[in-house]
């Protein structure tokens, strides 16, 4: 070849524009059913870890000796580094396009080659006995450290892999049916392993742990090579940086900053403290955001509170065995498959406020029929306790499913106020929330039974005493019922909708192909109001 017609080394290995054509940026086919299959199937490495961590109090309890204090102390302590955790891996995700390697690797999919050694190695640390409560603490801890956050930056997936409102929800509805399909399955397989077992042997939580970890893995590649994500080019990566220098200099003259030039170009010397709390702030200035965090942190609290108490409301409080949990959460899990494909459905023809007020209505009926159940105490309460979880199915496969199919869409409001692609950044908050939520329910939850006098053990279930009982009572029914109430005024006024939704994306297509912010409906502008808080016409990034 003619030296003259090379192209410059420069070229060829800038760092940047070599890596968009790697696999990981390329659409890989039609977002049908396989490809959402593929998609969903990452989320397992979580349910290969909450299927035998359920357990983890009530091991800590009945088997280490901790008290629940001390099982609080662990729980809350594990959860507050996940919550800082959370915060800081969206915005890092986001940032990632800044550096060599996440160019190459992609700002999602790196995390996902990082999932892998993590679920193979830090779960099955949590099983062993006769150590102290340091060691327990420490390995909690860096459980929750990652459990948490690994999957936030592969929560934004749909919305790069796609701009369309149907195929977003389409793959969360598929990511919800999938991960009960699973779920329920791995429910099922985890009471046929307690049950294989003595009721009072330790070593099966292990056991079991290992199994489900190593399945995980082959969950985790099928995600890895089924899936793409957005390439930040080097305009969008420029106009980010150009909207960051005009805030920090509006930043430097409102502070009386003599030199605002100066003060622009220090994002790029240092991070400065405030220049990210600006930017976990500035989530809070969409209205839909506002309602979206508040659904999703108070459904969050009011599950895991009675999730605190659910093994010893079903082994101190009804006498069952606590094989029975595993089978309850098989028989919700897999029922609530088919309670989200209706909602996936009713998500394209209905808002979903409605599905949330349907939604945290079924959790109250199940608060108040477990907190009745409690009382009562029939002589055999399984059947009764299944019919209850019948509700609970509903309310609490939904909640657990709808926001994240909804989320989505919500970083493009942030797109058309400011022009980025930031939703690892609304992910992180958003997990900041439900993260918050788990530590204090965890704490209060735990603390709570500590006074109510309840009996910790080495050796096996211990009994307990009225008053503890009724403490764990209040735990699964009153508790819950207070955040379930919060969360159904956020979820009724909440306005994002399909048909809002597709407003806002045909507008940014037409701003981003260089059309003019004065050609503006005035139903978009209508839309950009109710949805943000923002009069479009106080938007400057597209000018």
């Amino acid at each position: 070849m003619d030296n003259n017609t090379k192209k410059p080394q420069s070229v060829l290995h800038d760092g940047w524009d070599e890596y968009k054509n790697r696999r990981i940026y390329k659409p890989r086919g039609k977002i049908g059913l396989w490809r959402s299959i593929g998609y969903s199937s990452f989320y397992f490495y979580q349910t290969a870890i909450w299927t035998v961590t359920a357990y983890l109090a009530f091991f800590y309890t009945q088997f280490c000796g901790i008290s629940p204090t001390g099982t609080a102390v662990i729980m809350v302590s594990g959860r507050i580094i996940s919550t800082l955790m959370s915060l800081v891996i969206g915005k890092f995700s986001d940032s990632l396009y800044k550096y060599r390697i996440g160019r190459k690797y992609g700002r999602r999919h790196i995390f996902m080659l990082g999932t892998i050694l993590y679920v193979l190695i830090c779960p099955p640390l949590l099983w062993i006995t006769g150590l102290n409560f340091w060691y327990y603490l420490l390995t909690h801890s860096v459980l929750l450290m990652f459990l948490a956050t690994l999957n936030l930056p592969w929560y934004g997936l749909p919305n790069e892999m796609t701009d369309s409102f149907d195929k977003r929800t389409y793959m969360g509805t598929v990511r919800g049916v999938f991960g009960a399909v699973v779920g329920s399955g791995a429910a099922l397989i985890m009471g046929e392993i307690l049950n294989s077992y003595k009721q009072n042997d330790p070593h099966v939580y292990l056991v079991a742990q290992i199994f489900f970890s190593v399945i995980a893995v082959f969950f985790i590649l099928i995600t890895y090579f089924t899936t793409w994500e957005h390439f930040v080019t080097k305009d969008e990566a420029k106009r980010a940086e150009t909207l960051i220098e005009k805030e920090d200099e509006a930043d430097a003259a409102a502070h009386g900053d003599t030199n605002p030039t100066v003060a622009g170009k220090s994002p790029k010397t240092k991070k400065k403290f405030s220049h990210l709390m600006r930017d976990y702030l500035s989530t809070f200035k969409i209205k839909t955001f506002r309602k979206h965090f508040i659904y999703s942190t108070c459904e969050t609290a009011g599950g895991n509170l009675a999730a605190v108490a659910m093994t010893y409301f079903i082994v101190s409080v009804l006498g069952l065995n606590a094989s029975v949990l595993s089978f309850l959460n098989s028989y919700s899990i897999f029922a609530g498959i088919f309670i989200m494909l209706i909602a996936g459905y009713v998500i394209h023809k209905a808002a979903p406020k409605w599905v949330y007020a349907f939604t945290y209505m079924m959790c109250l009926v199940a608060a108040v029929g477990l907190g009745a159940l409690g009382i009562i105490r029939p002589a055999d309460a399984t059947i009764l306790l299944f019919v209850i979880q019948g509700f609970s199915v509903v309310g609490g496969q939904l909640y657990g499913f709808i926001p994240w199919t909804v989320f989505p869409s919500i970083p493009d409001l942030d797109t058309l106020l400011t022009g980025q692609e930031r939703s690892g950044l609304f992910a992180s908050v958003t997990g900041f929330g439900t993260e918050l939520a788990t530590a204090l329910t965890n704490l209060i939850g735990n603390m709570l039974l500590q006074v109510s006098g309840f009996v910790s053990s080495t050796t096996g279930t211990a009994n307990q005493p009225e008053s503890a009982k009724l403490m764990i009572i209040g735990l699964v029914s009153v508790g819950p019922a207070i955040f379930f109430i919060i969360a159904l005024y956020a979820g009724v006024t909440f306005k994002l909708d399909k048909k809002r939704t597709d407003m806002v994306t045909a507008e940014l297509a037409r701003l981003k192909s260089g059309g003019k912010k004065a050609d503006a409906t005035p139903e978009i502008k209508k839309v950009t109001k109710e949805l943000t808080c923002k009069n479009y016409d106080d938007i400057k990034v597209w000018n």
